[in-house]
């Protein structure tokens, strides 16, 4: 059942024909690399820069795991350094989102048409914070599997089991819907790490 919800539930946006910025979500790193899911978030922004080599990738590292700076040796040895800005350590989806939106305006990139690469359960919260936030662009989601995500042995706790981690997505979607996205950027909002 969790199954057939999480394929109505997931945001798989066909690429659009023009991509100007590529954004790896950051889900952070274990102590000896990076989690499943920040490997298959890797895989699939080299994969989607293959089709649109003149895009810009944008990536972050999560700053309350215990090893961000493996995350970020990692991806800085994975992604083409004249193509890709590092955004700073980040804590949550909408802190990730702000981040980018402030060095894309300082770095006078094109905003235009973005492709976010996430996970499966995470992909509906983020695209609607990245709506709200990027109002005058096209975004566009490429989720990566929530099975081939799943780490126990990432730090961000509620990611370790794809089922858990799908249900704080949903509670969070509801929470961000009520409360408002302003006001939950403002709190800053991020889960329990280890």
């Amino acid at each position: 059942m969790f199954g057939w919800i999480l394929k109505k539930w997931a945001i798989h946006d066909p690429l659009p024909e023009k991509v100007t910025a590529i954004v790896a979500v950051s889900y952070g790193a274990t102590k000896t690399g990076l989690t499943n899911a920040s490997e298959e978030v890797v895989k699939q922004v080299l994969l989607v820069s293959q089709r649109f080599p003149d895009a810009k990738i944008f990536w972050g590292s999560f700053a309350h795991g215990p090893s961000h700076t493996i995350e970020i040796s990692e991806k800085q040895g994975i992604f083409p350094a004249e193509q890709s800005f590092y955004i700073g350590k980040v804590t949550s989806t909408t802190d990730e989102c702000l981040a980018i939106k402030r060095l894309i305006a300082q770095t006078n990139s094109d905003s235009s048409s973005i492709v976010i690469v996430a996970e499966e359960c995470h992909s509906r919260r983020c695209r609607m914070v990245w709506k709200y936030f990027f109002k005058n662009s096209e975004i566009c989601f490429h989720s990566i599997p929530a099975r081939e995500a799943e780490d126990p042995e990432n730090p961000m706790i509620l990611q370790r089991n794809w089922r858990i981690w799908f249900v704080a997505n949903i509670v969070g979607w509801v929470v961000f819907k009520t409360v408002g996205i302003p006001r939950m950027a403002r709190w800053n909002f991020h889960q329990p790490t280890s």
